[in-house]
């Protein structure tokens, strides 16, 4: 159950994350569907493993960076309308929340693939390819692939 760097395996577990972690999903689904959201196996499978986990590192410019799965929280941030208007222009796919990043800045959405997407001020972003590439990638500091900008969602 490898996959992540030293340095994001640390945060992981300094979060509380460990090999073969297991937590209920069952809230995680009521909530997410009582706020029209679709619920996917992926999304299952990603936060039965890194759900209510919240993740403090340290981002290239010195300051902390933030990621949390706790979706009730992202929901008090996210409407499933905006993330309807995302997957609108994005693809034909439903979208997910499972939770944010950078203090709350950044919503991380996931398709029934897997993939994780992003969306911060009206733009949206491809983070990672699966939810353990999105960690890395949000823990390690990397750029995102921009899908969407503003004016291409309005």
């Amino acid at each position: 159950m490898g996959g992540f760097s030293e340095e994001v395996r640390h945060v992981l577990m300094e979060a509380g994350w460990r090999p073969g972690r297991r937590v209920r999903t069952r809230i995680y689904s009521l909530q997410l569907t009582a706020a029209s959201y679709q619920w996917f196996p992926a999304v299952a499978a990603f936060l039965r493993e890194f759900g209510g986990l919240h993740l403090q590192f340290l981002r290239r410019d010195g300051s902390m960076g933030t990621l949390q799965f706790t979706p009730l929280m992202a929901l008090q941030y996210q409407t499933p309308a905006q993330v309807q208007h995302y997957t609108q222009h994005l693809a034909p796919a439903p979208l997910c929340l499972i939770g944010q990043a950078y203090a709350e800045h950044l919503m991380l959405l996931m398709d029934a693939a897997g993939v994780v997407y992003g969306s911060f001020d009206h733009v949206l972003f491809r983070v990672g390819a699966t939810g353990r590439e999105a960690i890395e990638a949000i823990c390690r500091d990397l750029e995102f692939q921009e899908l969407r900008t503003r004016d291409a969602l309005e």
